[in-house]
């Protein structure tokens, strides 16, 4: 499968609205066998973490950000900040998640006037 940066982003904004931690969610558009794909790519890259509650014979699981999680998608939120950063990826012809990361960081400096 391949991995989708937007995907990544709509799950990142569905855990945060989420009033607890969510199991995973149907999201138009997108099958479900590739949004749980996607919430496994976001576990290994370290932007949600399995929360587990409760006594082991009633305990209930979900996904919740993790604070890398939440630096992330502070960085993506902002819609036109988030195309810029897909235009300049494929103009580059893809880049790596950490690059990604890092220009958004940094277009969120330019932003504030930081850099």
């Amino acid at each position: 499968m391949k991995r989708d940066l937007d995907l990544v982003r709509e799950l990142l904004l569905a855990l945060e609205a989420a009033e607890t931690s969510l199991t995973v969610p149907a999201l138009a558009g997108y099958s479900g066998e590739l949004v749980s794909y996607h919430f496994l790519l976001l576990r290994d890259a370290g932007l949600v973490t399995l929360d587990e509650r409760g006594p082991p014979h009633r305990r209930k699981s979900g996904y919740r950000l993790t604070w890398e999680g939440h630096e992330l998608l502070d960085a993506a939120r902002e819609p036109h900040r988030w195309q810029k950063a897909k235009s300049l990826i494929e103009a580059a012809g893809g880049v790596t998640f950490d690059v990604l990361k890092t220009l958004l960081t940094d277009l969120a400096k330019q932003t504030l006037g930081l850099s």
